[in-house]
């Protein structure tokens, strides 16, 4: 636990003004992800997407509760009104809150994924996924084991008589992982926007999921602002105050990682809100690309079902039935003897 902070911080502070700027983002986000699991158990029916998202939701609150803490030991006030016996406590908080800010994105990302695996059903496209999953945790745990041991001997961190000339540069860490998040996002997008757009549904429709779907635009956006607000708090020749900027900038990411992750999994909440009947699963989840292309299962209930798709066109060059309809089959892999031509007649409206 950390020691009780004694009152001598003076001056001016922008204590306020950072409360306010990580706790409005983390409120509205809290919403919606207790919105995103109060629809899941109206279709009761969770998945392991839901629990990464919790777990994330959880981290992202206690990156807020450190940034709070934090402002304590000096984070909102001038460099020069901060007494160095309280900088080694507020820098050990500093790093502690870029640790689990890290995890919460990771968990955030590892969720979206998670959720791809649900809609996203061909093979190379469920490779896709699993490499960036493991690219993900990878560079994650490597960032977050940076953050650790970034000098040597590892106190040199907490220290500033010692730290110069024992320390890594954080800055081109800080600009390698906003790099990495920031391209694993527009990647992520990608790879589900064309789904979106092979979807039959009415165009506004798809418009509104494809936004919901892409917000992670603004994530990204959010990550690169960080990244340059951060060269100011780490360059002692222009930073004025302590990580001002920075500390909104971190949290307000992880807050918009668990909006945009959580937001489509709302409708079923939507629907009761209208007095409807929750939906089984959201818009995205329809139409689903089969595993085995163009094939279908068999169906039990018919006789002569097949594998695959039997289709039948209207023209010259083959049978036809009472109403002067080709049968002709163009794609069947049909076991069962194929039935006459009345009788196709007849099952043309059957639904296979």
């Amino acid at each position: 636990m950390a020691k009780q902070p004694p009152n001598e911080l003076t001056g001016r502070s922008q204590v306020p003004e950072i409360l306010a700027g990580i706790i409005i983002p983390l409120v509205f986000a809290s919403l919606v992800v207790i919105g995103r699991l109060y629809s899941r158990f109206l279709l009761k029916n969770q998945w392991w997407d839901d629990a990464a998202i919790f777990f994330a939701w959880l981290f992202a609150i206690a990156v807020v509760a450190i940034v709070g803490v934090e402002t304590e030991y000096g984070l909102g006030h001038m460099f020069s009104n901060i007494p160095l016996r309280l900088r080694p406590i507020g820098i050990r908080l500093s790093y502690a809150t870029i640790s689990t800010y890290q995890v919460s994105l990771v968990l955030t990302k590892i969720s979206i994924l998670l959720f791809y695996l649900r809609i996203l059903k061909l093979p190379y496209q469920r490779i896709l996924i699993f490499i960036t999953m493991g690219c993900v945790t990878v560079y994650s745990t490597v960032f977050f084991l940076l953050t650790f041991f970034l000098c040597n001997p590892v106190e040199g961190r907490y220290e500033f008589d010692i730290r110069v000339g024992h320390c890594l540069a954080y800055y081109p860490i800080l600009t390698a992982s906003a790099a990495l998040h920031t391209t694993t996002d527009l990647w992520m997008i990608g790879m589900v926007l064309p789904h979106i757009l092979k979807m039959t549904l009415p165009l506004r429709q798809k418009i509104a999921l494809a936004f919901v779907l892409t917000l992670g635009i603004f994530v990204a956006c959010a990550s690169l602002t960080r990244m340059a607000v951060a060269w100011e708090f780490l360059n002692p020749k222009y930073a004025q105050w302590d990580s001002f900027s920075f500390a909104i900038w971190t949290t307000l990411e992880s807050s918009l990682g668990l909006v945009c992750a959580s937001v489509p999994m709302l409708k079923p909440l939507v629907r009761q809100l209208m007095g409807l009947k929750p939906s089984s699963k959201p818009d995205v989840m329809k139409n689903v690309p089969r595993t085995r292309g163009p094939e279908r299962r068999a169906n039990p209930t018919n006789e002569y079902a097949s594998n695959a798709t039997t289709l039948w066109t209207s023209g010259g060059g083959g049978e036809a039935d009472a109403d002067g309809i080709d049968l002709r089959p163009i794609k069947t892999n049909q076991t069962a003897k194929a039935p006459t031509v009345g009788a196709i007649s007849e099952e043309r409206l059957v639904t296979v």
